[in-house]
């Protein structure tokens, strides 16, 4: 039986956690025995999912720059699962869990890396470039990953594998607006909406949203634009921004359902005539994913992984970051031709199904776990 530890920051609802919830909850039983920790105990929105699972799940409290109280725990926690392989998701989680891997004689230790993080500053980078080293893969989810990773951590690509975030097509998939959702929200039944699922991070870019939304109302007085995302300082001011726009009455500000009443995100995407994503950076974005798998055209920016995920005029619309104006137009084409925009989302919906499973991606990640135990000529009992 191959041991697997996947060590995550946090269980919160996001898209690098929930890969990781649904690699550690795939993974072949007979196979592999994995267990999850997560270095945080305050954000456990997906423990139900592994607790559902059966999967072994533990929390480790991390506080300040570096906590050698967390490292201890950590350390012991390795220590008692004696595992084969520890996987690494999250910035948090790939430091400490790279560094107490290899001090508690881990065979194999892989970093997965989930997006193109150009917030790190100079420290970041070097603590990735002194860990590259003992790292034995780092597994990429989109070849702009890949190419970051080597050029910014000097990591060779022979030490670099893609592998696609998977999606669940069952769960995400095409139907009806929902009334009852609709009447939740305070949306008529028979509005168009444009939407983005994205959290109130900086990168994802909620201003152009409202700047967008902004000109689009006055093409078409009748629609509306849904935000889910988390709560936090970010979504108070995108509510001020939209006021001072004039959207109040035409924007709905939700809540994920990492909080009390919030929405899924498959309560929304069946609403939507077009699914927007302006972000600044991105690797595989599930959000974009999810509205595909869901048949709605999309309008994303020209960044990171996105353009490995959307075909242009196929499937959806790439646009500049920080140009309003492209998107404008590309948006306001979908709500004008209803038809051509159905096509593309039928598209998008058959792209998704032939490349980004989940079951692609947990074959992808066993024929991997057991590659790197072969060569390190470990045999697992």
């Amino acid at each position: 039986m191959i041991r697997v530890l996947i060590i995550v920051d946090t269980l919160s609802v996001g898209g690098a956690e929930q890969q990781a919830v649904e690699l550690a909850t795939r993974l072949n039983r007979q196979e592999f025995d994995v267990s999850v920790c997560s270095l945080s105990n305050r954000y456990l929105f997906l423990k139900k999912q592994l607790d559902k699972a059966g999967i072994r799940n533990f929390a480790i409290d991390q506080n300040g720059k570096f906590d050698f109280v967390c490292l201890r725990g950590l350390y012991k926690l390795v220590k008692q699962e004696k595992p084969h392989i520890v996987n690494t998701f999250l910035f948090t989680a790939d430091l400490y869990g790279r560094v107490i891997a290899r001090l508690a004689g881990v065979p194999v230790v892989i970093s997965s890396q989930r997006n193109m993080d150009l917030w790190k500053k100079p420290h970041h980078i070097l603590a990735d470039r002194l860990l590259a080293g003992s790292t034995d893969l780092f597994v990429a989810n989109a070849l702009a990953v890949g190419d970051f990773v080597h050029k910014k951590f000097n990591v060779p690509d022979s030490k670099i594998r893609v592998v696609y975030n998977g999606l669940d097509s069952e769960k995400f998939k095409p139907g009806p607006k929902n009334p009852q959702v609709l009447s939740r929200i305070g949306i008529p039944g028979d509005a168009k909406v444009m939407g983005m699922i994205a959290h109130f991070a900086p990168r994802k870019d909620h201003e152009m949203f409202l700047k967008v939304a902004a000109k689009l109302k006055e093409r078409y007085p009748g629609l509306y634009f849904v935000l889910l995302g988390d709560d936090g300082a970010l979504k108070a001011q995108a509510e001020n921004m939209a006021r001072a726009l004039g959207l109040s009455s035409s924007v709905r500000f939700l809540s994920s359902a990492a909080q009390d009443g919030g929405f899924e995100n498959t309560d929304i995407l069946p609403l939507l005539e077009v699914s927007v994503l302006f972000s600044h950076y991105e690797g595989c974005a599930n959000a974009i994913l999810e509205s595909m798998a869901c048949a709605k055209p999309v309008v994303v920016s020209r960044v990171g992984g996105n353009p490995e995920i959307v075909q242009e005029g196929e499937t959806g619309f790439l646009v500049d970051p920080d140009e309003p104006r492209e998107a404008i137009e590309r948006i306001a084409y979908l709500l004008g031709n209803p038809g051509f925009a159905h096509s593309m989302g039928d598209a998008g919906r058959a792209f998704v199904e032939e490349v980004f499973s989940f079951e692609k991606m947990t074959s992808s990640m066993e024929s991997i776990y057991r590659e790197l135990l072969k060569v390190k000529k470990i045999n697992p009992v």
